[in-house]
């Protein structure tokens, strides 16, 4: 069937975009143009390369092909899926509807919506929980009569006392619980009576540390929000202003489409002249996808806030609440998933007639759901770890570990020759999107000229690294370059999470990379010198957390950077422990590379030093991991080897429309709620046996803050079944850095 439909089929979506060019990405794209690299030799690089499962069947579909094919919502710490529920209260949802409808014509003039007023929950002292009778035989059911009556009395005492701070309250300790699943279902129990209020850990003799929260701790009890701040009118002034609203950070929700997280925060700052680092979020979120995630803002009022939803541009906002703390990276339990496949081909479909495929399909994707539920995937760190051009980020974060930082520049400043010629030709005939073009561009101005103006005036403002290192490395004083060869200014010039990316990519490919040796070598067993975590307890205490809100080890002693909070510790086990049964594959970790971790004692940790001093590896020691550059002197840290999904479901589609909505989003179901969504015939689901149908595969999956949905996804579509949609330029094979 023919790729351009757009002229032929209305669109089904309400696109939430104010512009034609942002309708037009969502649009299906012409083939993309040769060179680029597939999925498969990709994950190789990232050495991503074994199944969990290697001799089910598998099949192949379009990931992305459509951004609203990917939904993404937070898991929030009380272990409920984070929705957008309202848009600023009194927004009318049709006038955001017309709003969108007129912002893909070009010339129209958007209707203004009435000014929005924000409903605010407010922050006060929660009343006690009110526990039934089941509840308290299933929590002396798990825990016996005598540690429940202390967990009950210590909830007590938390609510009793809000302005205590959470180590001021004692921690209890349950008796050994040595089934993972009566762990797990422990832990639940424990958050659903108490409502989030007492948090619960593992410690290493399997017990549950149970202890009051962060927030029910911390929270203090606040008047009685004044109705008659209106927006526009007074704002708060002092600390006991803000505490009268509830606090000094605006926690909202925020519903994006097609957009990275900070492009929408950097919009809302620049609207109230705020830095970024007034805004803060548990998690980065992927662009290409609708996403819902929940965003603090330090002083921000939320009447202000709710009035840039008639401006906010794939965007909108809402669920507005004053909390005393702000959110931090890893502050979340996990995302839920709701993932579209397109086009998707089955293995012994062909001769089939529709029905019978469709049947086919059913069986497989019923299957390969059960595998993944049953056995899980490795815990690879996915692609999007690594970057989306030529060069891959842990190359970059090679050559700032063996101490090359003008190399590590270069890198970053690389660009492709199909690119710029795409960009000097004006992008005839190419899929190459214009921002990659002009970033070639404006490289290749900077390499040829050395004129930073100019480069940078061309440059497009996502690519903040390029554009700090053109920045610093073109300073000038009495017209004579002030930076030229201060090749370290120019990478500490980057923000420091875009640094760290770098390196942290590095210990990603690494950790794939020995997860694929460990597997090959031992696969579900537990041998002798695999590694245990020692004290869960960690998991739930102030620790570092990278920009993707992985956990970070601290350094000891005078290296550590973060005082006494605590921090991970693993610990290899005996030979009689490892024959014990007493842990499982589910409790064995890998650690990534740095000087405070502890290695495999066995041949794994021997691997981790074959691999590393390889030419691949970087010629590194992973047993010396300082620098004299503090930042990137990697203390390391540690991961599960194997995971597998919380919830996971999925089921076969069939669709003749490529511009269908299979899974409705957010703003959907609102319109839907609300009575304004409108009917499309084209979005209708086909019956199976129609001959012009094409199959669709949807899941929905629960994954924690640190796993990634394509590996599961990897594990049960096999080795190239994952076809990523090529809307946008990536990965090209011919890649030019710029001369020394």
């Amino acid at each position: 069937m023919s790729t351009d439909t757009t002229a032929d089929h209305p669109r089904k979506r309400i696109r939430l975009d104010n512009d034609a060019a942002a309708s037009e990405s969502n649009a299906i794209q012409p083939p993309p143009v040769p060179g680029w690299e597939d999925d498969y030799e990709k994950e190789v690089r990232a050495g991503i390369t074994a199944f969990v499962s290697p001799g089910t069947p598998g099949l192949a579909g379009v990931f992305k092909q459509r951004y609203s094919d990917f939904l993404v919502n937070e898991i929030v710490s009380s272990g409920d899926v984070l929705h957008l529920t309202d848009i600023a209260d009194q927004t009318s949802l049709s006038t955001v509807r017309e709003s969108s409808k007129a912002g893909a014509e070009a010339g129209s003039k958007t209707e203004q919506p009435v000014k929005p007023k924000a409903t605010v929950e407010k922050s006060e002292k929660p009343p006690p929980v009110e526990m039934s009778e089941e509840d308290l035989a299933q929590l002396q059911e798990i825990f016996g009569e005598s540690t429940t009556a202390a967990i009950v009395k210590l909830h007590k005492t938390v609510h009793q006392h809000p302005d205590k701070k959470r180590k001021d309250f004692e921690k209890i300790t349950s008796e050994e619980i040595e089934d993972k699943a009566d762990r797990t279902k422990a832990h639940q129990t424990i958050r659903r009576v108490f409502q989030s209020r007492l948090d619960s850990s593992t410690n290493e003799n399997n017990a549950l540390i149970i202890s009051a929260s962060l927030s029910a701790a911390s929270r203090q009890s606040k008047a009685d929000w004044q109705q008659k701040r209106e927006a526009g009118g007074n704002q708060s002034k002092g600390r006991l202003g803000w505490e009268e609203l509830g606090g000094e950070y605006l926690h909202f929700t925020l519903y994006k489409e097609n957009k990275d997280t900070m492009e929408v925060l950097n919009y809302i700052g620049r609207m109230f002249k705020l830095a970024p680092k007034h805004f803060q979020f548990s998690g980065t979120k992927d662009r290409r996808a609708v996403a819902v995630q929940r965003i603090s803002a330090y002083r921000v009022q939320a009447e202000r806030l709710a009035a840039l939803n008639k401006s906010l541009k794939g965007a909108k906002i809402g669920g507005f609440k004053y909390e005393t703390y702000p959110l931090a990276l890893g502050q979340l339990q996990g995302n839920e998933f709701n993932i579209t496949l397109r086009d998707c081909h089955f293995p012994g479909e062909d001769g089939l007639d529709e029905q019978a495929r469709f049947d086919l399909a059913k069986g497989i994707v019923t299957k390969a759901v059960e595998n993944i539920k049953k056995d899980g995937f490795i815990n690879y760190f996915g692609l999007q770890r690594f970057g989306t051009l030529s060069i891959s980020t842990d190359e970059v974060g090679v050559k700032m570990l063996q101490g090359d930082l003008k190399a590590a520049v270069q890198l970053i400043l690389g660009y492709s020759p199909i690119a710029l010629a795409a960009g000097k030709n004006g992008g005839l005939t190419t899929t190459i999107p214009i921002d990659d073009r002009k970033r070639a561009l404006a490289l290749e101005e900077w390499e040829t000229s050395g004129n930073s103006k100019k480069a940078l005036n061309m440059m497009p403002r996502k690519y903040s690294g390029e554009i700090a290192i053109i920045t610093f490395l073109g300073q000038r004083r009495n017209g004579v370059k002030t930076n030229e060869q201060d090749w370290k200014g120019a990478l500490s010039s980057i923000s420091r999470n875009l640094r760290l990316m770098y390196i942290h990519a590095y210990q990603s490919m690494v950790w794939n990379t020995v997860a694929a040796r460990r597997w090959e070598r031992f696969g579900t067993n537990v041998v002798e010198g695999d590694l245990v975590v020692v004290d869960t307890a960690a998991k739930n205490s102030l620790v570092d957390v990278d920009e993707s809100g992985e956990l970070i080890i601290q350094p000891e002693g005078e290296d550590r950077a973060a005082g006494d909070a605590d921090f991970i510790r693993a610990r290899p086990l005996t030979k009689e422990e490892a024959e014990s049964g007493k842990h499982s594959i589910w409790d064995i970790v890998l650690p990534q590379p740095g000087f405070d971790v502890n290695y495999p004692a066995n041949e794994i940790g021997e691997f981790y030093k074959e691999f590393m001093g390889s030419e691949k590896g970087g010629g590194l020691d992973p047993h010396n991991m300082r620098r004299t550059w503090r930042e990137i002197s990697l203390s390391g840290g540690y991961r599960n080897f194997l995971s597998r999904p919380n919830l996971m479901e999925g089921d076969v589609r069939s669709y003749t429309n490529d511009t269908e909505q299979l899974v409705k989003t957010d703003v959907d179901l609102l319109l839907e709620k609300s009575g304004e969504a409108q009917a499309n015939p084209s979005s209708e689901v086909t019956m199976a046996g129609d001959s012009d149908a094409l199959l669709a595969v949807v899941l929905k999956m629960q994954l924690g803050s640190s796993q990634y949905a394509t590996m599961a996804l990897r594990e049960m579509l096999k080795a190239g079944g994952l076809k990523s949609y090529k809307a946008e330029f990536k990965e090209f094979k011919d890649f030019r850095g710029p001369t020394a």
